[in-house]
């Protein structure tokens, strides 16, 4: 057979393979027109492969049911003999005993056989008789050295290969012995024993180790699919047949083994593009990720990227190489995220888009299945976009002639109209026409914007979202460039408002305040702290009120830059410049300034003692010059000379920045040298007292702590120290990765030391010597500024000024208990707390110290719900053995008890509208319907005997939502508990709580599997799916006044709050202070502004939802600045400054949401 005609019947067996059973004979006849030789090749080839209607083929190296093709494109229709006999067990080949047969293909048997020595099972693959081409011989062969070169769990080992002599004809035929795996397909192993998505992950992350390793060996496999991937019992997974496969040296040529430039090899629906071309140049280790990405998602799916049936090879090829598969969340929603990146991007039509290696791809399926962030990041909308034009470019060229035919059209029409008007004298023709064109240009333009509007949307969402993250990881600067315009732009949004309210509750930055000046040389606090000063060129210096933020004095200079400022106790500022002038002046401006100095050597420092009656200043040339800052002393001419000098020496060179410090318990003051010493002179008389040295800091900062028994020492050597500054003994060391520190400052109360430098502001504890803060810088800071409570620090960031939030638990508050001893606690309406107890014990707490008040009622166990009356001051607790207590809150005592109830969750209990009755779990597994306060049972509602868990009322009353361990939410008639309907939670998962929206419209509930679901009441359907917790979701609530607003706690210790509003499924704030334990209860006040939390160890934490308000508001001028020229015309800048005066001043509440 010429190979013209070889050629020729190997495209028709192939495209009669691709179709279905049915039609192949048609199309062999059809292909073969008349040529008789040519259909009977053919027709022995499908026959040979078992029946015609056979689907697929099989090939020499093949031991499964259905092979992939590819052998079969390089044999011709002689080569398949159908009475060759197959070996007899017990016949020996070599060191090898055939003891059956395990599958046979086109070319090849592979039998079951036994090895001698070592003794053991192997599969034993066998050449058929009459096969025996060179080429195949040394595809054989080369098989062999492939899987010989591979030693890894995964991969189907090669014990030996070699030949043995045909006792017929007497010429040598080749075999391998491998591994017996004894398993099964990938996907039916899967399916048989209904493993979940985590364990389906799990085994794809095996197989890409085990390919990884074929890769990392220099092998490409070119056929990998389910057949081709088998699991045993224990879940290990095995590659087997690598007869397709090549390697990735460049110098193969000597197997002769390369595949000429248009051939195909490999199993279609498991091709890559780059496959399909046919260009093995063009094909490397990551065709064979993109393979592992289709029998990925034939994993999790059970059905294939894209479909087939029906299809032409040509149309199936094109759709491979042209056409996006269908998502995977359209086919399971539990999908969505990141399990639908990784499998997008592995099966990416671009190779530079893919994986680039299985290890990628197994490092990501890990990350996933560890709750860790994936490398994988979804296309842009942009790249979509440019996709698609590209790949309809013929049909967008057609829209757009199509457009420019449409405007001609219309231009054409008009002229018409008025030519048609004048010649008949009417109006109606071309009034007429004008509307209908207004009409098709106001749609196209509404069809346009609405196609804008959805892209900014989805770009906003992705800012929001980047910027949430950035904030997490501490990253503030970026944080905020894409937070804050997106809140500029849309002020009225609560997504951007949460996000700036959850960005600045963990960066803690109070306020910024950016001078119009420019750069900003040095800052001063006012000792009472209500003033801060900023210093530059012109104005000398701005002064700012610390509350309002609001600039309230500009003093005026002499044409220097000021590079010295030093509040006085009674508030007057002293001012020195690089000029050498030297005035003090008060900052309200009600007195005129007093000139010390005229000129001179240029300023770099000054400071007050603890008296105020004494102004110590440093000059450039190194000379220290000291004042009597007494207000009458300055007034006279011999008042503004210095009391006291020390010129400039070698010895003493003080350095410009923090380099003098005022003990505040003795008239002393602390000078750093550049000779590295520090010494103590005298406020009066400048005279040195004692000094001593302070190893490897040329430039140190100082401060005394409170009683002066500490001198705080910072600078050039990258930490800091503390000595006691009478004998100059070194107290320790406090070292930390900061870069340079340039300041160091005690709180006023001694306990903490502060540190800023490179990258961050560091609170100390002074005791432990330990960092108890960190806040990020966006720059280096210098000028370290602490409020007098030591609330609050103010760093000089070159060019704005930052306030830093310095108490720990600031917006939110901790009230601890012993020994776990508290299970929950909810708010009643006067603001007071309810706690239920390990000991039974329901308590009345006082607010915000959390102290007990008074017990008004105990169970024998701990107590597991508590209910309040929505329209009296009475309350109904149970606990965990079901024993059900009656409370009057305003006489604080029990006024009911009664046992056999049941209660595992916290939401056991829930009040009717009207407080007339109470529905909660009972012993017998029913809800029982209790008239509140008598206690007597109305009606049950059955669970099927399932464990009850929640029970709640809709808010018309109308309705009873309850929960049990059946996994369902059923909906009952509240008046009759008639059923009414039954709301199946997806993949079987536990709900713990439910809850009703405030409109009654929908049901929620949280559930074992960490997910919130949400029900349309109406017709029982689930309809949306929040997810964010790492845990169970324990407790649900809507917040007051703000009924999308949902709040959430989970297993994994967070508190999360929900705009059900949006489309997004995702939280907008997530709260972390539960230390890690498990939030078991969770409440808001009755206005909303609190939201208490009790953890698993009985902690419960407050937190004021207002308060992060004004850190919003103390940052939103500097930003306003900042982004005022991309905000474009629309921007409403007045409106944006009403909200930051609500902000500052804690404003009632948060934005409302846009108009819907």
């Amino acid at each position: 057979m010429t190979p013209e005609r070889q050629a020729r019947v190997e495209e028709i067996f192939l495209a009669a393979l691709e179709l279905p059973a049915g039609d192949r004979l048609a199309h062999v006849v059809t292909c073969c027109a008349g040529d008789t030789d040519l259909r009977r090749e053919v027709l022995s080839l499908l026959e040979y492969q078992g029946e015609i209607d056979q689907p697929g083929g099989s090939s020499f190296m093949d031991s499964k049911a259905a092979p992939g093709l590819s052998l079969l494109t390089q044999i011709g229709a002689t080569a398949l003999k159908g009475d060759e006999l197959l070996l007899p067990p017990d016949r020996r080949l070599g060191n090898y005993t055939v003891q059956g047969v395990l599958g046979q293909g086109g070319m090849g048997v592979v039998y079951l056989a036994e090895q001698e020595r070592p003794r053991r099972t192997v599969a034993l693959k066998v050449m058929r008789r009459g096969v025996g081409s060179d080429r195949l011989v040394r595809r054989f062969e080369f098989e062999a050295e492939l899987l010989g070169k591979l030693q890894h769990p995964g991969i189907a080992q090669v014990y030996e290969a070699g030949t043995f002599k045909d006792p017929q004809s007497g010429t040598p035929h080749p075999y391998i012995a491998m591994e017996l795996v004894r398993g099964k397909a990938i996907t039916k192993h899967a399916e048989e024993r209904k493993l979940g998505t985590r364990e389906r992950l799990a085994l794809a992350a095996q197989v890409c180790d085990a390919l990884h390793h074929a890769h990392m060996c220099g092998v490409i496999h070119r056929d990998l699919k389910p057949a081709n991937i088998l699991a045993d019992d224990t879940g290990q997974t095995k590659i087997l047949d690598f007869g397709v496969a090549r390697t990735t040296d460049r110098d193969v040529g000597v197997t002769t083994m390369q595949t000429s430039v248009g051939q195909i090899i490999g199993t279609l629906p498991y091709m890559s593009p780059e496959q399909i071309a046919g260009d093995t140049n063009d094909i490397d280790t990551r065709s064979d990720v993109y393979s592992m990405g289709v029998v990925l998602y034939e994993l999790l799916t059970a059905r294939l990227p894209h479909e087939f049936r029906g299809r032409s090879l040509p149309d199936a090829a094109r759709v491979i190489r042209d056409e996006a598969p269908l998502r995977l969340s359209t086919i399971d929603r539990t999908l969505r995220g990141d399990v639908e990146t990784i499998v997008g991007k592995s099966l990416s039509k671009e190779k530079d888009r893919r994986y680039q290696s299985a290890a990628e791809l197994a490092a990501d399926l890990r990350a996933y299945l560890e709750g860790r962030p994936i490398a994988a990041r979804q296309d842009s909308a942009l790249y979509v976009l440019r996709t698609q034009l590209n790949r309809y470019r013929g049909a967008v060229a057609a829209a757009i002639m199509f457009l420019f035919a449409l405007i001609g059209f219309a231009l054409y029409a008009n002229n018409q109209a008025r030519e048609n008007a004048i010649l008949a004298e009417s109006e109606s023709f071309a009034k007429k026409s004008a509307q209908d064109a207004l009409a098709v240009a106001t749609r196209e333009k509404d069809r346009a914007d609405n196609a804008a509007a959805g892209l900014r949307t989805q770009l906003a969402y992705s800012n929001i979202e980047r910027g949430r993250l950035l904030g997490v990881s501490g990253n503030l600067a970026g944080a905020e460039a894409l937070l804050w315009p997106e809140h500029l732009r849309s002020l009225d949004s609560r997504q951007t408002f949460y996000a700036l309210w959850e960005l600045y509750s963990n960066a803690r930055c109070l306020a910024t305040i950016e001078p119009e000046t420019g750069t900003i040389v040095r800052s001063a606090l006012h000792p009472g702290g209500q003033f801060l000063a900023a210093s530059g060129s012109e104005p000398a210096a701005t002064v700012w009120d610390t509350s309002t933020l609001e600039r309230i004095a500009e003093i005026k200079g002499a044409g220097g830059v000021t590079q010295a400022l030093a509040f006085h106790p009674d508030g007057r500022l002293a001012l020195g410049d690089n000029k050498g002038r030297l005035w003090i002046t008060h900052p309200a401006g009600a007195e005129a300034p007093i000139v010390l100095r005229a000129e001179g050597s240029a300023f770099t420092d000054m400071v007050f003692n603890r008296d105020g009656d004494r102004l110590l200043t440093s000059c450039a040339d190194g000379s220290l010059l000291l004042f009597d800052s007494r207000a009458g002393a300055m007034e006279s001419p011999e008042g503004k000379k210095p009391i006291a000098s020390l010129p400039p020496t070698n010895a003493v060179r003080v350095v410009r920045i923090r380099g003098i410090a005022a003990n505040p318990v003795a008239r002393e003051f602390a000078i750093g040298s550049g000779d590295q010493r520090v010494r103590i002179v005298s406020a009066d008389t400048l005279e040195t007292l004692r000094e001593f040295p302070v190893p490897d800091e040329p430039s140190p900062r100082l401060d005394f702590n409170r009683d002066g028994s500490i001198l705080g020492v910072s600078g050039l050597a990258r930490l800091s120290r503390f000595y006691d500054p009478k004998t100059g003994a070194l107290l320790a060391t406090l070292d930390a990765p900061n870069g340079t520190v340039n300041d160091g400052r005690f709180t006023s109360d001694g306990k903490r030391f502060l540190t800023i430098g490179w990258w961050y502001l560091q609170v100390w504890d002074v005791e432990t010597r330990r960092i108890e803060a960190e806040y990020s810088l966006s720059a280096g800071a210098r000028d370290l500024q602490i409020s007098p409570d030591g609330s609050t620090a103010w760093t000089n960031l070159a060019m704005v000024l930052r306030a830093w939030d310095l108490d720990p638990l600031s917006g939110r508050s901790r009230i601890e208990v012993a020994d776990r001893a508290r299970t929950l606690a909810r708010f009643l309406p006067d603001s007071k707390l309810i706690s239920g107890d390990q000991d039974g014990g329901v308590r009345l707490l006082s607010d915000p110290e959390g102290n007990v008040i008074s017990t008004l009622g105990r169970a024998p166990r701990r107590i597991r719900s508590i209910s309040i009356s929505p329209t009296a001051p009475l309350a109904a607790a149970a606990s965990a053995d079901g024993w059900l207590l009656f409370l009057d809150l305003e006489r604080r005592r029990t006024i009911a008890e009664f046992p056999r109830f049941h209660m595992v969750t916290n939401d056991g209990i829930g009040f009717s509208p009207d407080g007339s009755r109470i529905v909660l779990s009972a012993i017998d597994y029913t809800f029982k319907v209790v008239d509140f306060p008598s206690g007597k049972v109305a009606f049950s509602i059955p669970s099927d005997r399932f464990e009850p868990l929640a029970a709640a009322y809709s808010p018309d009353g109308s309705l009873i939502a309850t929960s049990t361990r059946r996994n369902l939410v059923c909906l009952y008639d509240a008046a009759t508990g008639k059923l009414v309907r039954e709301c199946e939670t997806p993949n079987s998962s536990c709900p713990w709580t439910i809850r009703f929206t405030a409109d009654g419209t929908k049901v929620l509930s949280g559930n074992w599997n960490r997910a919130i679901y949400v029900w349309d009441v109406a017709t029982g359907k689930l309809i949306r799916r929040l997810e964010g917790h790492r845990g169970l979701v324990t407790a649900i609530a809507f917040r007051p006044r703000e009924p999308d607003i949902l709040a959430s706690a989970g297993a994994d210790g967070r508190i999360m709050l929900w705009d059900i509003s949006l489309p997004q499924n995702t939280p907008v704030l997530t709260l972390d202070a539960l230390d890690g334990w498990e939030a078991w209860a969770m409440d808001f006040d009755k206005a909303g502004r609190r939201l208490a939390a009790t953890n698993s160890v009985g902690t419960t934490v407050i937190w004021d939802l207002r308060h992060f308000n004004r850190h919003i508001g103390g940052n939103m001028l500097g930003q306003l600045r900042l982004h005022r020229a991309s905000l474009g015309d629309q921007f409403n800048e007045s409106d944006a400054l009403e909200q930051r005066t609500l902000l500052l001043s804690r404003g009632k509440r948060p934005p409302s949401p846009p108009a819907r």
